[in-house]
C-alpha cells in the first residue's frame, strides 16, 4: 500500500503521536521537539524551535561528516583499497574516490587532525595532573610519545 504525501505528512508533523512510534536518530529528534513545542503550547511558538533543531541537526551532520573524513584519511593511509572504503560505506568506488580524495589532503583535514591533537594533548597535560595511574600512564606514553621540543617537559604526577 503506498501512501501520497497528503496522507503521511500529519503522521510526520511534530505536533502528532506518530512521531512517537519512530526509532532511531529521527526519532529523538521528532520527540525533542514534540516535547520543546509541547512546553510552549502555541502552534505559532513551533516554527522557531523546529528550525532551531534544524540548525542543530545540520551542525551534527557537518560534524559527522569532518569524522567519516578523518576515518577515511586513516582507513586511506593504513592501506585500505577505494573499493574497501566505499563498500563499508555502502557506496561506488568512484562516489567515494570523488568525495574523499581531494579533500583527505586539504588544509581543512589537517586542520581537524591539528585541533584533534591539540585537544588529546590538552586532555592529556589534565590527566597527568588529576587522572587515575591507569589515566597518568596513558597520558604519560602520548605526551612522551608526541614531546614538544625543548623547554615542554611531561608533567609530574
Amino acid at each position: 500500500m503506498t501512501y501520497t504525501d497528503d496522507q503521511l505528512w500529519p503522521y510526520l508533523s511534530p505536533s502528532r503521536p506518530g512521531w512517537w512510534l519512530v526509532s532511531g536518530t529521527r526519532g529523538q529528534i521528532r520527540r525533542s521537539v514534540s516535547t520543546e513545542c509541547d512546553m510552549r503550547k502555541r502552534e505559532d511558538d513551533a516554527l522557531p524551535i523546529v528550525l532551531n533543531t534544524l540548525r542543530s541537526v545540520d551542525q551534527l551532520r557537518r560534524s559527522m561528516d569532518d569524522d567519516v573524513l578523518v576515518l577515511v584519511a586513516e582507513a586511506h593511509r593504513r592501506g585500505a583499497s577505494w573499493a574497501e572504503i566505499a563498500g563499508w560505506l555502502y557506496r561506488t568506488k568512484q562516489t567515494v574516490h570523488r568525495q574523499y580524495q581531494r579533500r583527505m589532503y586539504s588544509c581543512r583535514t589537517r586542520e581537524l587532525l591539528h585541533c584533534d591533537y591539540l585537544e588529546a594533548t590538552r586532555r592529556a597535560r589534565v590527566l597527568c595532573r588529576q587522572g587515575c595511574p591507569e589515566e597518568v600512564a596513558e597520558s604519560r606514553a602520548f605526551l612522551w610519545t608526541f614531546r614538544q621540543p625543548a623547554g615542554r617537559a611531561v608533567p609530574d604526577a
